[in-house]
């Protein structure tokens, strides 16, 4: 049973890791297709459209692939477990009824109560090694969602943009409002108003 949970918690580390690749992968592809559909005209006028088109495939099938994988190996980790539960684990409990009916230690009419005992004997006493891998995307879930909580707190601390317009004596009610503003996503990043500079409204 713990062969059985180690292998079913490094199967479902897997199909987390395909999931969340076909999710970039879809993420991708849909930014790529939204970009040169914005771009059609320089695309048709520099006779790019192959370029584009070998791009947006490329991209389709890393994200098939990542799903392909997924599907695969959710079907064996539910086999593995099917397999489990069909030879490994019913047979080892009839084996061990059949003992105890050999030995004289019970009846014909106690095999089923001795079975159902051992049954619900192992589950309790199994309860954390047969949910490993639940255990193991709770732990995965709960690590994103503080590093998403941390990243929410140092925004709302950031420095707000405050306006004034005009005067509150009804002098000039023109406006400018001079922004500084950073963007970071991945590997990207762009700063509008640095150095001095600005954008006016």
């Amino acid at each position: 049973d713990a062969a059985k949970s180690a292998l079913h918690a490094a199967l479902t580390d897997a199909f987390e890791e395909h999931r969340k690749a076909e999710k970039r992968a879809d993420s991708r592809l849909a930014r790529v297709v939204a970009y040169d559909l914005a771009q059609a005209a320089q695309l048709t006028a520099t006779g790019s459209l192959e370029l584009a088109r070998e791009r947006w495939g490329e991209v389709a099938l890393q994200a098939q692939a990542e799903e392909r994988c997924k599907h695969v190996i959710n079907a064996l980790r539910n086999w593995i477990g099917w397999l489990y539960w069909q030879d490994v684990l019913h047979p080892s409990i009839e084996v061990g009824i059949a003992w105890l009916l050999e030995a004289g230690h019970v009846g014909v009419s106690e095999i089923w109560l001795y079975s159902r005992v051992i049954e619900d004997s192992i589950d309790t006493l199994l309860t954390r090694s047969r949910a490993e891998a639940q255990l193991a995307s709770v732990r995965r879930n709960s690590v994103e969602l503080v590093a998403l909580h941390a990243a929410v707190a140092e925004a709302q601390a950031a420095v707000r943009v405050r306006c004034s317009f005009g005067d509150e004596h009804g002098g000039d009610t023109s406006a400018t409002v001079r922004v500084r503003c950073e963007f970071t996503r991945g590997a990207s990043r762009v700063v509008v108003g640095s150095g001095g500079g600005s954008v006016e409204l």
